[in-house]
């Protein structure tokens, strides 16, 4: 075969000639004729291109800029690129890729308070006040920096580098130097300080890693980071949180000083709030830490309610589970100790508040660090591209749960066996201690009682039965029988004669409890996966939390005093228990029935805000109103030094009668409605009426409207008698004022689209009585006795007041001009809802 040798030149295109002359161009090729040879045909390109027409002048600047792609004196030389264009400016689209300078520095001044007052304490080492100061802001220090390392994770000169070094040095490994210094180089504070520069370095080395991985983040990731996880639950949460901690701890301090006591009686309080600031704030680190992990990795790790009520779990999962209960107890032990003034009893109890601070942060701490190894090795594996370790082919299916596992049955009867034990030593021994015992711990058994009756309904078997039976038999008859055995020993015979009604009182409710089980068993699949995850298990666990802070806060009183001082505040912990118990009850019962017949069970708010529900809803609704009101007035007695053990027994017998009333009226309804649903079947007309539509609110009841004018009166009322005798009554008026004035704010938007006469005059006569004549009465009150300083404070106080209802009219007609769908969601959700939640607060 013959080699081509290379492409011919082209021939050289033709010389003009003068027009004049008939000289003229030579013949060019046609636009779509094609040559052989490629660079021969790009060379034909050019020259077509170059004897084409001349175009139009352009502008001053184009032509500039067309002017530099000339190269050479040839036509072929001609750079045809499009003309460079200016960059448009960057645009703002929401994307944060570093925080600002401002809260580094913010984070700097925190760290540096802490090391100033550890080098004051290393200065004079006699002044333990210094170190009561830098412990109280320890945790404070340790969540701001960590947050210093999250705030620019992609700015890494040498000038900021150096700057963390230096704050994180400064604030960790000198101020623990500083303390040895301080304690005068004693021996078991040297051991302390080396295991915690241990841990600091470990730390620092975990960090650094972690600021890496933030760094490697897409801009829309690591914007999400910096504003949800850094700013808003660092800073704001986070940081707000520990504030909060210390003024308990500073308060102490004030009022020990203003007495002539040292710091020494806070250390009840120091402790308990450093504690709670530490577990607080490596739970802070943590969320951060958990930030960087892709979410389809952190949700495979993730314990699902549905996995916990199964005991679908591994060994791993369930030492994990383990530890992060372990530490959420010891979380509400400390919390329950917040705010407990004077010093330690006894060197027993000091022990056991640092033993439940040391097992919280490290059971917390080995979980975290655990896991953090396993998330780890999965995103490294997934990086690698290892087979067999997508989340795809890793994650678990989603199960429906029909029936819990049998672990949570031997708990509840673990507990109850316990519970029997305590029973009985009371009865033989006579002891009031183990008495004692056992009425703190039976709300607690009580809830591992109801979840083990429930945890597998759908088993209605006769063997069930008998079994459910022994255990009611051994856990509350044999209580009863015990109690009445103390109580008679003791010689107190009236008192045995109500434990044999409370024995009564607990068969009917156990009759009822099996009606109610009998009737979730028949509950379909689906529904009976939403009981036993939501309803049982997350209503169960809310309401163990709540038990356990009740618990221990009692316990608060046993530490500041002794056991015999606090039998009123026993009893009080066990009321507001018993209340939350059959709360949660009251949900247990409503969640018995389909889905499809619990909306006419339900009280919904557009029939609450409007007062149109049936008699028996509205028995219920003041029903837990005075339940309510009895377990603030409990809750407040509890810190209370002088108590009446006859008052706290009429109000919880109060609050117990009114919710076991609303439980039962529950029950009543919901027994009505198992057997509508039995005898003829819900046809799809009743599905749909059901669940009909919600209706739209457009203003509230009058009787909303009532009350928030019967508080006003109150309140007016009370300081009208303190403007006569010039008691104490004003205190009770200052009290209620909050209320009064939150009331009035929600009754300007109840109605917001009536404009009779009548309502204007309602609105302007409640103003009138809360604003005026309140403060009037208060005013006068205040001359009489000279106060001429809170006289001022007075008028302007009216002055104000009368300038946001002003504001309020205004706002109201601007309320009234919505559409009918957002006036019923204002009304309902930002209105009422959230006026509830502010006076409830």
């Amino acid at each position: 075969m013959e080699k081509n040798g290379p492409p011919p030149p082209p021939p050289p295109p033709s010389e003009p000639k003068e027009k004049g002359s008939g000289l003229e161009l030579s013949p060019m090729p046609e636009p779509t004729q094609t040559l052989s040879n490629p660079v021969a045909q790009q060379q034909l390109e050019n020259i077509n291109l170059a004897s084409s027409p001349p175009s139009p002048d352009p502008p001053k600047d184009e032509l500039t800029n067309s002017s530099a792609g000339v190269t050479g004196g040839g036509l072929g030389d001609i750079d045809l690129a499009p003309p460079p264009q200016t960059p448009d400016p960057p645009k703002d689209d929401g994307v944060v890729i570093q925080c600002s300078m401002v809260y580094s520095f913010l984070t700097f001044l925190i760290t540096s308070a802490y090391t100033t007052l550890s080098v004051r304490f290393a200065m004079v080492s006699k002044l333990k006040l210094v170190k009561f100061y830098s412990w109280i802001l320890l945790p404070i220090a340790t969540t701001a920096l960590v947050l210093s390392f999250a705030l620019q994770p992609r700015l890494n000169s040498k000038r900021h580098l150096a700057f963390l070094a230096l704050q994180f040095s400064t604030s960790t490994w000198l101020c623990e130097w500083l303390t040895v210094v301080g304690f005068e180089w004693d021996s078991e504070q040297i051991f302390l300080a080396v295991i915690r520069s241990f841990g600091w370095a470990v730390t620092l080395v975990l960090g650094l890693r972690v600021r890496a991985r933030i760094a490697r983040l897409p801009d829309k990731d690591l914007s999400k980071f910096l504003v949800d996880k850094v700013f808003s639950e660092g800073f704001l949460v986070g940081l707000g949180q520990l504030i909060f901690l210390v003024f308990s701890s500073i308060q102490c301090d004030t009022a020990t000083m203003a007495e002539g006591e040292g710091w020494e009686n806070c250390r009840r309080t120091l402790y308990s709030q450093t504690g709670l600031g530490c577990l607080t704030a490596l739970v802070i680190v943590l969320r951060l830490v958990s930030g960087v992990v892709p979410p389809k990795i952190m949700k495979r790790h993730v314990l699902g309610p549905d996995r916990i009520v199964t005991m679908d779990l591994s060994v791993k999962e369930f030492f994990e589970f383990c530890g992060l209960c372990a530490a959420a107890g010891c979380g509400l032990f400390l919390i329950s100790l917040y705010g407990a003034e004077g010093n330690f009893g006894s060197h027993l109890e000091f022990n056991l508040v640092k033993g439940v601070m040391t097992f919280g942060g490290v059971s917390l701490s080995v979980t975290a660090l655990w896991k953090g190894i396993v998330i780890r090795g999965e995103m490294k594996r997934e990086r690698l591209g290892a087979p067999g370790t997508s989340t795809e082919a890793r994650a678990k299916p989603a199960i429906v749960v029909t029936r819990g596992s049998v672990f949570w049955w031997w708990l509840g009867v673990f507990a109850t066996t316990f519970q029997s034990f305590l029973f009985a030593a009371s009865a033989v021994t006579l002891e009031a201690y183990w008495i004692t015992i056992s009425a703190t711990v039976l709300p607690l058994v009580a809830v591992f009682y109801i979840g083990a009756f429930f945890a597998d309904p759908s088993a209605q078997d006769r063997r069930s039965s008998r079994r459910i039976l022994l255990h009611f038999c051994s856990f509350s008859l044999f209580g009863q029988l015990c109690w009445f055995i103390y109580e008679w020993r003791s010689g107190n015979a009236g008192m045995a004669m109500t434990h044999i009604a409370r024995a009564a009182l607990e068969l009917f409710f156990f009759r009822v409890a099996l009606k109610i089980r009998r009737g979730i068993g028949q509950l379909p699949h689906a529904e009976l996966h939403g009981f036993l995850v939501d309803t049982l298990f997350k209503g169960g666990l809310a309401t163990m939390a709540s038990i356990l802070f009740i618990t221990f806060r009692a316990t608060k009183c046993v530490f500041e005093h002794n056991l015999e001082k606090c039998e009123e505040t026993a009893l009080s912990s066990n009321f507001i228990c018993l209340f939350i118990i059959l709360k949660w009850w009251m949900a247990l019962v409503r969640s018995s029935i389909p889905l499809v017949m619990r909306r006419r069970v339900v009280l919904r708010v557009d029939r609450l805000v409007t007062m149109n529900v049936s008699m028996r809803q509205k028995i219920q609704l003041a029903c837990l109103t005075v339940c309510g009101c009895c377990g603030i007035w409990l809750f407040a007695m509890m810190d209370n030094e002088e108590k009446n053990g006859d008052w706290v027994m009429v109000v919880g017998t109060t609050g117990c009668g009114a919710v076991a009333t609303a439980v039962v009226l529950e029950a009543r309804r919901v027994h009505e409605v198992q057997l509508r649903s039995t005898t003829s079947a819900v046809t799809a007309a009743t599905a749909a009426a059901a669940v009909e539509e919600q209706p739209l609110v457009s203003e509230a009841s009058w009787l909303w409207i009532g009350l928030s004018g019967a508080m006003a009166i109150v309140t007016f009322a009370l300081n009208v008698v303190y403007s006569i005798e010039l008691g104490r009554w004003w205190i009770y008026g200052q009290m209620l004022a909050p209320l009064s004035g939150a009331s009035l704010a929600l009754a300007l938007f109840l109605k917001p689209r009536n404009e009779t006469v009548l309502y204007k005059r309602v609105l302007y006569l409640h103003f009138s009585t809360f604003v005026l004549l309140r403060e009037g009465a208060f005013l006068v009150g205040l001359f009489r006795r000279g106060i001429v300083a809170y006289a001022v404070e007075c008028v302007l106080r009216i002055c104000a007041l009368s300038f946001l209802f002003w504001k309020g009219l205004a706002l109201r007609e601007v309320v009234a001009q919505l559409d009918d769908g957002h006036l019923s969601e204002y009304i309902t959700e930002v209105v009422f809802n959230g006026g509830d939640k502010t006076l409830v607060a």
